[in-house]
Parts: C-alpha cells; sequence; structure tokens
C-alpha cells in the first residue's frame, strides 16, 4: 500500500483550557462557515446548525470542575506502559522487514518510492539508441558507451574504481621492476597469453589515434611470456601510471564473457548474452542521423534508452513517462592561477577567492539546466571541500592581516604593499566562458577582491602564460577515470608541499599507488591549487519500465547488466 501524508490538522490536539473557551469554538465556527460560504448544500446548513448547538452546549457547561474534566479523560498508568511496549515491538518488527527488502531478490524492484513483488521479462532484447555514432568499429570509435558495451564482449585484464582503487580480472597482479619493465601474474580462468595481448596492442596502434586506448597501447613496445602464470611488459617511456593503462580490453571468445558480438553494420550492432541469465538475452545498439527521430522511437517504445547532453533534447521527449540517471562525461570548467604571481601564490587569497564563488549560481547564468555539476578539483569523481561562504571569505583575510582600503583588501608582503587586484584571461570567442567570468568578477569583488577580465584569443593567452603576465585563466580541461593529472603541473605544483606529493606518486609501484594518489588528491584540496567550477554530464533517458539500472559513473553505466530488468506491464 503506498503511504500517505495524514492531515496532521485534523488530528490536532484541543487542550482542556481551549475547550473551555468560547473563543475557541467560535473561531473554529467562524473559519467552517467561512470555507463553506459559498455552499447551498441543505446538509451544510445542518451542520452549521451543529456548530452552533456545541458553541451554544460550551458555553452552558463553562463552570464544569477541573477535577471532572480529569475523571473523564482518565487514562490508567499500566496502559500507557503496556502501549509504549507495544509500539517498540512494532518498530522492531518493522525494522526486520526493511532489512529483508533489502537483501530481497531481483524481483523485488523498487520504483516510485513503491515496494512491489514484479515479473519481469524473460530474455529481453533491451535496445539503445544513439544519436550520429561516428562508427562501430570497436578499434575507431570513441564513442564511451559503445567502448563500455565491447567490454561485455571481451576480457578486461583489470577495472578501476571510482575511488582509483584497482580490481584484477585477468590479471592477478602487476609488480613493477623498474621504470619500463613489468611484471604481471596472470588468472588461469580466463585463458588470456602474452600473444592475446600483444595481438590486441598491435590492433589498437594499427588503428590510429582515434582509438580511446592508443595511447596506453603505443607506450607498450612488447609483451613477453615468462612461464604458463607469468608476462612480461617492457615499455618505450616511463609511465608511473602503467598500471592503469590495462584497462583495454582484448577481445577473445572464451566462455567468460557476458555477452558477445552476433551482427553489426555502419549503423548498428547486436550483442547476444553469453550465459544462462535469463533477464537480458540481447542489446541492441542503434545509430540515428537525427535525433528527433530517435526521440521519436522511444517516446513510441521502440527503444529502451538513449543519451542526452542539451536541454533542447529532453524538450523533445514532452509527455512520456521515464527515468533519467547523470553521467560525468569528462568535460570540465577550471580557474587556473600563476603560482608566480605575488596574489595567487598566497594560500588565503586562493582561499578567499574559493569561498566567494557561488557556483550553483555560475552554472544558471551558463544553462538553466541540469548538466552540470559542481567540481573542485582536476579527479572526475572529486567532492566539494569548499563550499560558498561569505564569511569565510573574509575572515580568511581578516585573520592573516588583511585590512580593506577603499573597499579593495590589501596588505604588507615582503616589505611591499599587495592589494587584490587579479588579472584574469578569457577565451573572448567563447561565449559562456566570457559569461562566468563575468559572474567570476561580480561574486568576488563582493568580498574585496577585484577581477580585471582580459578577454584575449587563445593565441594571445598562451603569450600572457608564456610571459607570466597573469593571475588567473579560466579553461576547459578534459578529465577521465585515469588518474594521471600531469599535464597540469605547470598549474597544480604552486609549492614545495604540493611538489614533494607529486615526486611521492611519480615513483609509486602498482602497491602502494592508490595511497599515493588519494594524498596528491588531498594536498590538492588542503593548497587549493586549483579551483573547479563545474562539470558537464550526459543524461542517460531510459523508459519508466526499466529497472536496475543504479550506479553509474564515468564510462561505466552498465555497471552490473545482470541487474537490468524490464517490469512486465500488469
Amino acid at each position: 500500500m503506498k503511504p500517505k501524508i495524514i492531515d496532521e490538522k485534523r488530528y490536532k490536539k484541543i487542550s482542556r483550557k481551549d475547550i473551555k473557551n468560547k473563543n475557541y469554538t467560535k473561531k473554529n465556527s467562524k473559519n467552517y462557515s467561512k470555507k463553506y460560504k459559498k455552499s447551498k448544500n441543505s446538509k451544510l446548513n445542518k451542520i452549521s446548525n451543529v456548530n452552533k448547538t456545541y458553541k451554544n452546549s460550551n458555553l452552558n457547561n463553562k463552570n464544569i470542575s477541573k477535577e471532572k474534566v480529569k475523571k473523564q479523560i482518565y487514562i490508567p498508568k499500566t496502559f500507557k506502559i503496556f502501549v509504549v511496549v507495544l509500539v517498540i515491538g512494532l518498530i522492531g518488527y518493522i525494522s526486520k522487514i526493511v532489512i529483508n527488502f533489502d537483501s530481497s531478490t531481483l524481483k523485488n524492484v523498487f520504483s516510485n518510492n513503491d515496494i512491489k513483488n514484479v515479473d519481469y521479462e524473460k530474455n529481453y532484447s533491451f535496445k539503445i539508441g544513439i544519436s550520429k555514432l561516428d562508427t562501430t568499429d570497436k578499434y575507431k570509435t570513441n564513442n564511451i558507451v559503445l567502448n563500455e558495451l565491447y567490454k561485455l564482449s571481451s576480457i578486461k585484464m583489470l577495472d578501476v574504481k571510482t575511488d582509483y582503487s584497482i580490481e584484477y580480472i585477468a590479471l592477478e597482479s602487476v609488480e613493477k621492476v623498474s621504470d619500463t619493465v613489468y611484471l604481471a601474474n596472470l588468472n588461469k580462468l580466463y585463458d588470456i597469453t602474452a600473444n592475446d595481448i600483444k595481438n590486441e596492442i598491435n590492433k589498437i596502434v594499427e588503428s590510429g589515434n582515434t582509438n580511446i586506448y592508443y595511447d596506453f597501447a603505443f607506450n607498450i613496445n612488447d609483451v613477453e611470456q615468462i612461464d604458463d602464470t607469468k608476462i612480461k611488459f617492457t615499455l618505450k617511456n616511463k609511465n608511473s601510471y602503467f598500471v592503469y593503462t590495462l584497462v583495454f580490453p582484448i577481445n577473445k571468445d572464451v566462455k567468460n564473457l557476458t555477452f558477445k558480438i552476433s551482427d553489426s553494420s555502419s549503423s548498428s550492432i547486436n550483442f547476444i548474452r553469453n550465459n544462462d541469465l535469463d533477464n537480458i538475452s540481447s542489446i541492441n545498439f542503434k545509430s540515428y542521423e537525427s535525433t528527433d527521430d530517435m526521440v521519436t522511437d522511444f517516446r513510441n517504445d521502440k527503444i529502451d534508452m538513449f543519451f542526452a547532453s542539451s536541454d533542447s533534447i529532453m524538450t523533445l521527449i514532452g509527455k512520456h513517462d521515464y527515468n533519467v540517471k547523470k553521467y560525468r562525461d569528462g568535460q570540465c570548467l577550471f580557474l587556473f592561477g600563476n603560482k608566480n604571481s605575488n596574489k595567487y601564490s598566497i594560500k588565503e587569497v586562493r582561499q578567499a577567492i574559493t569561498f566567494s564563488l557561488n557556483r550553483d549560481e555560475i552554472i544558471n547564468e551558463v544553462s538553466n539546466s541540469t548538466f552540470y555539476d559542481k567540481i573542485d578539483i582536476p579527479y572526475i569523481y572529486s567532492d566539494i571541500k569548499y563550499r560558498y561562504d561569505v564569511y569565510g571569505a573574509d575572515n580568511v583575510l581578516l585573520s592573516n592581516g588583511w585590512t580593506k582600503t577603499s573597499g579593495i583588501y590589501g596588505k604588507n608582503v615582503n616589505g611591499s604593499y599587495v592589494s587584490l587586484t587579479l588579472k584574469l584571461l578569457v577565451n573572448v570567442n567563447d561565449t559562456n566562458k566570457v559569461k562566468v567570468a563575468e559572474k567570476i568578477k561580480e561574486q568576488v569583488e563582493k568580498n574585496g577582491i577585484r577581477i580585471n577580465i582580459e578577454k584575449l584569443t587563445l593565441e594571445q593567452i598562451s603569450e600572457k602564460i608564456a610571459q607570466n603576465d597573469f593571475d588567473l585563466v579560466l579553461a576547459d580541461v578534459y578529465i577521465n577515470n585515469y588518474p594521471d593529472i600531469s599535464f597540469l603541473n605547470q598549474y597544480v605544483n604552486i609549492n614545495d608541499t604540493v611538489n614533494k606529493k607529486i615526486i611521492q606518486l611519480e615513483n609509486s609501484t602498482p602497491e602502494n599507488i592508490e595511497k599515493n594518489i588519494l594524498d596528491l588528491q588531498n594536498t590538492i584540496y588542503e593548497e587549493v591549487c586549483v579551483i573547479g567550477i563545474m562539470a558537464r554530464n550526459t543524461n542517460i533517458v531510459y523508459q519508466k519500465d526499466i529497472q536496475g539500472i543504479e550506479d553509474t559513473n564515468y564510462m561505466k553505466i552498465f555497471n552490473d547488466f545482470s541487474s537490468i530488468v524490464k517490469v512486465k506491464e500488469e
């Protein structure tokens, strides 16, 4: 049964004092007649008369003693104790039921806050639509959804979790021998060899840099079989993150695969279930030349899922029930600073700028949509540690000796007076970035930090950065689930504290790299090395009768395909 909220006024308690007070009945009689004054129903008139009688009765009984009233409503103490014990028992029983639901089978589907035992379609063909797919060629496509589906029909050497922990699959472990040599133990369940990996590397490299794994594969010089359970990787160049590059799939037909490819064309590809689970028997992935046609097919239940990255696409759906999940697609916007700036290099200045930013307001300035998340640091799953706090912005400056002159903070630093007036560079040809820059200026200046915006071409911005003629620059960065941010060292490595963590990470082994990544992340937060603005999202839109799509993140939309079901219509 669907729970309902009960009208709390209907069961509002009335004190004995109010019962005796004639104003109470008078007020309620007045409210009652006011509420229904337009009604001409005779029953309503009778109710009004009853109210009048009730009012008179209260007036006539005004002298009822307090002892008599108490006697009329007396409840034995033993009965109260019994009720309390009964309530506690019921709470314990209900808790057991809730726990049982949490550990229930797949057929208990949670939908729209109702818990129902439902049946699902057996051997269902799950249909996915994509707009203007580049290619269905597994070695040339850069579509992250299709690449994920290919992983379901391939052997994964290992997987990377959202906290950058490593789950070994076809490999059991990886050991660093030197900067360019690694040993890996093989999992016999998956029956892969050094030749299987080497063949896959060659195919990826031959396909060119459109392949999302090209850079990873290109750096592997050789793969050698040491014995039945061990292989050796030799790299062309040092890569401290090498273990994270072993995420490309090995295409080999073995029994452990979830799906296998049955047929494909330039615009569609079909995956057939390769094991005995009966919920989803196949996945049909189809490309549409027209977004309108794709959404029309979704409205007509011809496809179960598609992906949207703009409000205009969502508007096309119209009045049609559906579910939505989101994942970050990698595009992020950051405010980077010049570590050589005598203003940005001061920690409390960076903190004050971050506290001054109302990122929700900035996101709304760019788009009144839900296609953006706030982000702090250049990692795809970063949290928000520094939140909008105007008092925090003032306090962090005041507590460090800054004072306002003509509304702008300043103080003597190393014998020279420093006024907090900063130069912000932004691409003049990017209207969204210009809007964001102007919003940043407006918000930061409210807290006594002046921003001078310089709208320049990309070439001019590069010249300014080379000359150290800037304090801040607004820039797009593509961040994925690969934790190497060394390409941002120019902006991230702002002091000795950060530099030590970067060196520690560069000298990592597969055994301690997870810890060292976490250490660097925490230091970037603590030192406010960069200031995140927003990360773009893509909507996963799917039919209301599709259930089981829960945890979604970058390149892992189908974390557990065995949980996805289509609920049968009642």
